[in-house]
């Protein structure tokens, strides 16, 4: 797959900046042209640990990529993580294995990191409910627009 971003910065101050060396390692390979970022699929080279002591917050969408590539890793770094909205380490398990025993609704933990790191694996196990889509309100409140206008079927259950 081939996915363009507009209106990115290649020298974001943001902590979140760094998902682009992360998702090389899964083989994604990250192209700039102007504000433009250009995602492609391509080979995986994984290493065997990272560590996440600078960009706790990736651990969220790492950890939902590496499940949904079946890979593992390990995750350093992480022991903030446990102090955030929820102990992150914990939900994201918990929610991993909900998919695997095919419980729905994905749920949140009032984070809106959970909402936003679950909803791609749609891709992979075809629907994922999450269970408080306006927790992504919080940083990305075009996020369900954003995922359909690249191709996701949204839908809201109360409809």
């Amino acid at each position: 797959c081939k996915i363009k971003l507009n209106g990115l910065d290649k020298k974001s101050l943001q902590g979140d900046i760094a998902v682009l060396e992360l998702f090389s390692q899964l083989g994604v390979k990250s192209t700039f042209i102007n504000n433009t970022l250009i995602l492609e699929k391509k080979n995986i080279q994984l290493r065997k640990e990272v560590n996440l002591i600078r960009t706790p917050d990736l651990y969220q969408p790492l950890k939902c990529a590496l499940f949904g590539l079946n890979q593992h890793l390990t995750i350093k770094g992480t022991d903030t993580l446990k102090n955030k909205e929820t102990n992150r380490i914990i939900a994201v398990e918990n929610e991993l294995k909900r998919i695997l025993e095919k419980k729905n609704p994905i749920r949140t933990y009032n984070d809106h990191r959970m909402a936003m790191s679950f909803a791609p694996l749609s891709l992979i196990f075809k629907e994922i409910e999450i269970e408080d889509v306006q927790v992504v309100k919080k940083s990305y409140n075009n996020f369900w627009k954003d995922l359909q206008i690249a191709g996701f079927t949204i839908y809201s259950s109360t409809h």
